[in-house]
């Protein structure tokens, strides 16, 4: 069986891909099950993985694994390296931010490494590919978000947070104007 999602719609579906079993669970179930697929992708689906640098042997075998899945659903699949798309010292990835500041892990900042080597890099990435795809006449600054969500509407963003885990999820606004207006938070497993 053959899909193919590479539909010239203007609406944009974005599944935030972890290389974890909550958003492959999502990947799978798109591409096999058609209700659910109908419910969550609205136009074009593209899956972003943004890439720490630092991930296991095995978890970067997977990730090439899950690339060719979604080669073969023409369901286009992009690795957001923090070289081009992560800020300051985090460029290098999470070893390399620790070595330049001489820095360990700690529970006592859980989100730093996944805000600055995941979320920011994926959003980053995705106004150069909304910019590319879509001909913003705007960029940078997050301007290319609004002038597709003013010609299309919100962006909507798969994340793969599971039933019971709604701590995790979060709806309310983030005090970003441009993501609050711009992007769609979905999260599929919990609904």
């Amino acid at each position: 069986m053959e899909l193919d999602f590479e539909k010239l719609g203007q609406k944009l579906t974005v599944l935030s891909y972890g290389a974890g079993q909550d958003s492959t669970a999502i990947l799978v179930r798109i591409i096999h099950d058609e209700v659910f697929r109908r419910s969550y992708v609205v136009g074009k689906l593209i899956v972003v993985f943004a890439d720490t640098k630092n991930e296991h042997a095995h978890t970067y075998g997977y990730v090439s694994y899950i690339q060719m899945l979604c080669r073969s659903y023409k369901i286009p699949f992009f690795k957001v390296d923090p070289e081009e798309y992560a800020t300051g010292k985090w460029k290098g990835g999470l070893l390399g931010f620790y070595e330049k500041n001489k820095a360990v892990g700690s529970k006592a900042f859980p989100k730093t490494c996944t805000d600055n080597l995941k979320i920011r890099p994926i959003y980053k990435f995705l106004e150069d590919y909304i910019h590319k795809q879509f001909n913003t006449k705007t960029y940078g600054k997050k301007k290319a978000f609004y002038e597709y969500f003013y010609k299309y509407g919100k962006i909507r963003v798969l994340i793969g947070i599971a039933a019971g885990e709604e701590k995790r999820a979060s709806d309310e606004p983030t005090g970003m104007k441009w993501f609050d207006q711009c992007i769609e938070k979905i999260y599929p497993l919990i609904e």
